[in-house]
């Protein structure tokens, strides 16, 4: 994706986040989700909004989010790798089944960081805590068991 796409994609997406109502919203997010809607997404994506003349509109404003996506193009996360040298654990969505540009990316990854552990979240989509928190909770604290020994 090229720079100019990308904040043009990002520009129209965060002008159009404007809702009238709160159901509008969870109408909204639903898809960002695999669990049925509950009282604990809604306070997960309550965070992201506020409220202004009766409108739901999310409190990142264009300018922070055009600014960060100029940076990850002036400089790409992937120039990091190198300097990752502790243990990495990547969670990762399983849906959709098939993303090229997810199995680029973690491909990319675990060629480049040493000590990487990835885990396909299964049933998850964009944001696996919001999906399965408990398992997601369980992994990180198994991981941590596995790499991190207290003596």
């Amino acid at each position: 994706m090229t720079k100019e796409k990308a904040l043009l994609g990002w520009k129209e997406y965060i002008e159009s986040s404007k809702y009238s109502s709160w159901d509008e919203v969870v109408k909204e997010y639903q898809d960002y989700t695999t669990k049925q809607w509950d009282t604990s997404l809604d306070s997960i994506i309550n965070s992201n909004f506020k409220k202004v003349k009766g409108n739901y509109i999310l409190k990142a404003d264009l300018f922070s989010i055009l600014a960060t996506i100029k940076a990850f193009y002036k400089e790409p996360c992937s120039t990091t790798y190198d300097n990752i040298l502790c243990p990495v654990l990547l969670l990762h969505a399983t849906i959709p089944i098939i993303d090229s540009s997810r199995d680029r990316g973690l491909q990319q990854i675990k060629k480049n960081i040493n000590k990487i552990e990835v885990k396909g979240i299964e049933n998850t989509k964009h944001n696996v805590n919001w999906d399965i928190p408990n398992s997601v909770a369980n992994e990180i604290l198994l991981w941590k068991q596995e790499n991190y020994k207290v003596y």
